[in-house]
């Protein structure tokens, strides 16, 4: 009997000791700087500046499709840190900014809804488990011109060029035109900071694919849609700027 309880407490102490090590090793994801600063909160999202770059580590948001913001305060968002979004059940679609450059351990952690991650980048280096207990019709997407990733599988997860998250403003202006950023820019630090302007940034991925497709084969009708929106600009540049400056 005593030796069934001695071998018992060593499974268990075993079982103790490698969570805390594997939460150790999670946390080494996190910089000495990263665990030093303050963390904040902004909209949907807790988060470290660290050096002048945001590192998310919370999400509180409704889950659905997520749009992950390029920057977050006018800073760059590079990091998607350890549990951001862990066991978000609600999560169903995620599109990563090409500013982010490493995501954490099991950030994306039991997002057992999740489908597809779209990679608006190059593939960023990655934690152990980001994407561990995803659905089982889960897919990481990229784009034909990112660099990093691969097909079939990538990191261990299934994964292939996908085209179908075009953004109809790069359609009408171009990937790097001063009309798309200025635009990037509105998403950003405008309409991400409401309820309201999130669903329209959800809205807007959602049908942009479709949108593009029709620019790309009407072009009378892509010069109209560039028309209408550049009767905006001036507007959306306004907004803009009482933006930054409030920040």
């Amino acid at each position: 009997m005593k030796r069934k309880f001695v071998g018992f407490y060593y499974r268990c102490s075993s079982i103790i000791f490698l969570w805390a090590f594997l939460t150790l090793i999670g946390l080494m994801f996190l910089s000495s700087s990263a665990l030093a600063a303050v963390p904040f909160q902004s909209g949907d999202y807790t988060c470290y500046d660290i050096g002048g770059t945001i590192t998310t580590v919370g999400y509180t948001g409704p889950g659905g499709v997520v749009v992950v913001p390029a920057t977050i305060e006018g800073k760059p968002v590079v990091s998607i840190g350890i549990w951001t979004f862990y066991n978000c059940t609600s999560l169903t679609s995620v599109t990563i900014p090409d500013s982010v450059t490493s995501i954490g351990y099991e950030a994306f952690g039991w997002c057992s809804n999740l489908t597809k991650a779209y990679f608006l980048g190059n593939a960023p280096s990655m934690g152990w488990g980001v994407f561990s207990g995803y659905a089982r019709n889960f897919t990481i997407c990229y784009t034909a011109e990112s660099t990093g990733f691969s097909t079939p599988k990538w990191e261990g997860y299934p994964a292939k060029v996908c085209e179908d998250n075009q953004c109809a403003a790069e359609a009408i202006y171009g990937e790097t035109s001063e009309q798309t950023e200025l635009l990037r820019e509105y998403r950003d630090n405008v309409l991400s900071k409401t309820s309201e302007g999130q669903e329209t940034i959800k809205a807007y991925y959602k049908f942009s694919p479709a949108v593009t497709k029709l620019l790309e084969q009407m072009p009378l009708l892509k010069n109209r849609a560039k028309a209408f929106i550049d009767r905006m600009l001036p507007g959306i540049r306004k907004k803009v700027e009482e933006s930054n400056k409030e920040q």
